[in-house]
């Protein structure tokens, strides 16, 4: 399973049948997606979480983090992402 707080592990991921995001658990019934784009790099977020009232799965598209933008060196802007982290905050012992 991807590892999604990883740029590199996202980047490698294809496109499931359906449109069906890649899922990673963050706790139970709570869930974090990535569905890559077919077209260009990227991609898109989702969250999944489960209500055992209704027995059912609740999914929602996360809006996009902005770019920031920045000036090289000639005082041209570029953007970048936003977090070049790979901080898991499932993972313990990293810092």
């Amino acid at each position: 399973m991807p590892d999604l707080s990883r740029i590199g592990d996202r980047e490698k991921l294809k496109p499931k049948a359906g449109d069906e995001p890649h899922w990673q658990r963050l706790r139970q019934g709570c869930y974090l997606g990535y569905r890559p784009s077919k077209k260009m790099a990227g991609g898109t977020w989702f969250a999944r979480v489960y209500d055992p009232e209704t027995n059912r799965n609740s999914r929602k598209r996360l809006e996009a983090a902005p770019a920031l933008v920045t000036r090289n060196k000639d005082g041209e802007k570029r953007t970048k992402e936003r977090s070049k982290s790979t901080v898991n905050p499932l993972k313990k012992g990293r810092g």
